[in-house]
């Protein structure tokens, strides 16, 4: 599994899970995860992880054709803020 953001550092990551995918002959999951936004619909956000997606995927096939490739745009809520703020006492 290799999580993509559409980085530089990403596609390396892509093209090195890859070779490790390749080696032991399983599929490569490429993932790339957008932040659910209540108000909005995410239809941009959703395009730009297939966009990130299709990159990651090309370097992939560029690298190790013979690799099959799973890919996953994963929604998740964003974190909650933490009240459980602790003070010391005097």
């Amino acid at each position: 599994m290799a999580g993509i953001d559409g980085s530089d550092s990403a596609l390396g990551a892509a093209r090195w899970a890859a070779s490790i995918a390749h080696r032991l002959g399983e599929p490569l999951h490429l993932t790339h995860v957008v932040p659910e936004r209540p108000s909005s619909n995410g239809t941009a956000t959703a395009t730009d992880g297939e966009a990130a997606l299709d990159a990651a995927e090309a370097a992939v096939r560029a690298a190790q054709p013979e690799v099959v490739v799973e890919r996953h745009i994963e929604w998740v809520s964003p974190p909650r803020p933490s009240w459980n703020c602790r003070t010391p006492h005097a």
